[in-house]
């Protein structure tokens, strides 16, 4: 019997430690694709000084492969720049007062801008006046006694004359890190955060002249990977006032796809401050990537490889894009994609808020991703089980569009290319602001889509709870799923099985165009569907007249009426009232309701009718139809968001752990204690005396 006892004394004590260490193991992110560091190929970094040997050390290659052995944390500078003090106050009802103080030397250039509004000095303090009150990224660059500096802070200036909104804070002159490659000699290599984050890492790019300004972890990279990677509290600042793009993202400013294998980002998250801003090109911020395509000679160019994935990233910082010479194209994930063979998002989602300003040019926003311009022949770009529940805002003061979008701000499509978005949704704000006479759109999944030259375009199983609104001098559109669809010579545009939950409302300018689903269509030759959609009824605004039709369409087919006009499918239209739109479950999947359970084809697509088996769920709480996948993709949005937890396999352990030791006892009590004892009072008793024991021992000695 003693040794029975001894024998689970010790499988008790080997579980006991074995509950405390497994839960604490696997609450650490775990790899999508673990690499083997040991096989000689890989180069391991320790800190922020290994970072900074990446391309300017002979053993440390651009093409070479990388991972981080701990988490990194910046407490230090490798740039060795200056110390410089800002302090901002607002000065009456709309003007801000900045002041610079370098610990040693002096300003002779500073550029701000705030807004829609700039300035430049030749010392160290400049008023913008007439600034729009709220919320607004404040921008600065300039040269001290020679060395250029950048800077940026997201301000709310909505207070009083007065006010100090800025005081004494100290930011360092170009940051504490320049990025790894240039356009000239970018990054090629793979870099593995092994699990790990970069921590405090500032990046503070300001040009003058031609070249590129380029801010992130890496600066400009081409068919490089990257995987398992955080970049947490710290910025990205990519200013130019020459006539040259700026670009900023989290792990890097330009994704280059321009060679035989694919790009791939997988498994990476940023939650710093990343903007971007410039006087004459294009600025373009994401937070994670800021363009997925390549630049060159100031220019967007066509990427000539198989392209990008981009899977299980996510975003939560602020991301920031103006411009007052072109465009402003900003996004959670990226800003911008050019003209890709082949583009993923996988299971990837933005909870930051993400603005674009332009005062010459195009404001595009989106929640993954900003613009999508997929214009190269037969090319694929797939969205698959991505979400936005950040707040996303564009506005343009001049001659251009404004667009914003949950998941993309705009989508432009020819050249027989595919866009697929599906099981993708919105549940954050979007907005967008023009005066401009034409082309200011929101949607709850896309602000603007173009389809022509056989591309098609599908949107299915997403679903909008945002607010959606829109302000224009002319044609503002605002819509649950998107705001405009255009669809040209020969395009498809195709939403199946989506609905709408959130206000949409345009708010000012003449000709409005608000819809449950879509906002405004337009066909020239091409077509544009709607198949087993819906919205609900009080949430349609157009102006100040609130619309209260509830659309239950099984089919809406517009197909090449120049007035755009809907021709009703095989329900019909018009609004249904509540109790017609929650069937009890029998009826909807019985086709004994109003909901559609044929099939209908739009060209060489047939759509099912409305699937109560495997796409669609009635809700428990208000009996509407909901997209089945809603339920699932709600409690992992809680968990994603919460900043990951722990795997669910540490509960089944513990779960194990605890039916083992309730089987210990029981077999203990009644086969050893004789119904007498229980084990765990004997083994503290044991337990006891061991120590005892050990103490006697000490005295004695």
């Amino acid at each position: 019997m003693k040794k029975i006892s001894s024998l689970l004394c010790v499988i008790t004590l080997v579980m006991l430690v074995f509950a405390s260490l497994v839960p604490v193991a696997l609450d650490k992110s775990e790899s999508s694709a673990a690499n083997n560091f040991n096989d000689g190929t890989w180069k391991p970094i320790s800190n922020y000084q290994d970072l900074a040997k990446i391309g300017n050390d002979g053993g440390y290659p651009l093409d070479g492969k990388y991972y981080l052995t701990r988490d990194i944390d910046f407490n230090g500078d490798t740039n060795g720049g200056t110390n410089i003090n800002i302090t901002v106050k607002k000065s009456g009802s709309n003007s801000l007062s900045i002041e610079l103080t370098p610990s040693v030397g002096r300003i002779n250039d500073l550029q701000a801008w705030y807004g829609t509004v700039s300035k430049n000095n030749s010392i160290g303090e400049i008023t913008l006046d007439n600034i729009s009150s709220g919320s607004n990224m404040l921008y600065l660059g300039g040269y001290l006694d020679g060395y250029p500096f950048a800077y940026s802070v997201w301000i709310n200036s909505a207070v009083s004359g007065g006010t100090t909104i800025i005081n004494n804070v100290t930011f360092n002159s170009n940051g504490n890190f320049t990025p790894i490659g240039t356009d000239k000699n970018p990054f090629t290599g793979t870099f593995d955060g092994n699990g790990h984050r970069i921590s405090g890492m500032n990046t503070a790019i300001y040009v003058t002249s031609n070249d590129f300004a380029l801010a992130g972890l890496f600066g400009y990279t081409l068919n490089a990977n990257f995987s398992n990677l955080g970049i947490v509290n710290g910025s990205a600042t990519a200013i130019t006032s020459g006539n040259g793009y700026a670009s900023a993202g989290g792990i890097s400013a330009v994704a280059d796809a321009n060679r035989t294998d694919p790009v791939t980002i997988d498994n990476c998250y940023n939650t710093s401050h990343i903007s971007s801003i410039t006087a004459y090109q294009g600025s373009l911020a994401g937070g994670i990537i800021g363009i997925v395509g390549a630049l060159t000679n100031n220019s967007l160019g066509t990427s000539t490889g198989p392209g990008a994935i981009i899977s299980n990233c996510y975003n939560k910082g602020t991301v920031s894009a103006s411009s007052t010479g072109w465009v402003a194209f900003a996004g959670g994930i990226s800003g911008d994609t050019e003209q890709v063979t082949t583009l993923s998002y996988i299971e990837c989602y933005n909870s930051g808020t993400v603005n674009a300003v332009s005062t010459a040019s195009d404001a595009v926003v989106g929640g993954i991703t900003g613009l999508v311009y997929a214009e190269k022949e037969r090319s694929n770009t797939l969205f698959s089980k991505c979400y936005n529940t950040g707040i996303t805002s564009s506005e343009s003061t001049t001659k251009g569009w404004a667009d914003s979008g949950g998941i993309a701000g705009s989508i432009m499509s020819s050249q027989s290319a595919s866009v697929s978005i599906s099981e993708c949704y919105n549940t954050g704000s979007g907005s967008s602001t023009s005066s401009y006479a034409y082309g200011t759109e929101a949607g709850g999944i896309i602000g603007y889509v173009y389809s022509e030259i056989g591309s098609r375009i599908k949107v299915a199983d997403c679903y909008n709870t945002g607010s959606i609104s829109v302000k224009a001098n002319n044609y503002p559109c605002a819509g649950g799923v998107i705001g405009y669809a255009e669809s040209g010579s020969s395009g498809l545009i195709l939403i199946s099985n989506c609905y709408n939950d959130g206000a949409v409302a345009t708010l000012s300018g003449t000709n409005q165009c608000s819809g449950g689903i879509v906002g405004r269509s337009y066909i020239e030759t091409g077509v544009i569907a709607i198949v087993n959609c819906y919205f609900t009824s009080g949430k349609v605004v157009k102006g100040d007249t609130a619309n209260e039709v509830l659309y239950n369409e099984g089919k809406i087919w517009v197909d090449g009426n120049s007035n755009g006009s809907p021709r009703a499918g095989a329900q019909g239209s018009g609004s249904k009232s509540l109790s017609d739109m929650k069937p009890s479950s029998s009826d909807a999947k019985g086709g004994n309701s109003i909901y559609y359970i044929g099939t209908t084809t739009i060209r060489t697509d047939t759509i099912s009718g409305w699937d109560f088996d495997n796409v669609w769920t009635l809700g428990t709480g208000s009996g509407l139809p909901i997209l089945s996948y809603s339920v699932e993709s709600k409690n992992n949005e809680n968990k994603r968001e919460g900043g990951g937890g722990g795997s669910n396999i540490a509960l089944y352990v513990i779960l194990a752990i605890v039916i083992i030791v309730i089987l210990i006892e029981v077999i203990w009590f009644l086969f050893v204690g004789k119904g007498k004892t229980f084990f765990f009072v004997e083994l503290f008793k044991k337990l006891s005396e061991i120590i005892k024991n050990i103490f006697s021992s000490m005295k004695k000695n």
